[in-house]
């Protein structure tokens, strides 16, 4: 509950989970068993026969709302842009019209 990035990273349904993470490959404890001997036996060979994934990788520095709020603030400045560059051109528009009239 105090980190759900973490079971999510990890893909963790249920607590308590155990874990083994050896050269980027991360094995999964799966006996309900955490005596000591079975988890002893776990780190030392028992990974061997246990399911593996890879480690996944660290989240983004920008989570989902972070994305969402850097995509919007993009929006703006691309739409600011072209407003800017509207309102150039009608004022040229304007001054031109203008040196036309006298």
């Amino acid at each position: 509950d105090e980190s759900p990035w973490l079971a999510k990273r990890f893909g963790l349904s249920h607590v308590p989970a155990v874990l083994l993470f050896l050269k980027g490959t991360m094995y999964y404890y799966q006996s309900g068993s955490y005596s000591v001997d079975k988890l002893v036996h776990f780190a030392q060979t028992g990974y061997k026969k246990a399911g593996l994934s890879q480690v996944p990788p660290e989240p983004h520095v920008a989570d989902s709302h972070e994305r969402t709020f850097l995509m919007a603030c993009v929006a703006v400045a691309v739409v600011s842009g072209a407003l800017y560059l509207v309102d150039l051109l009608l004022q040229r528009t304007r001054q031109s019209k203008r040196r036309k009239a006298k």
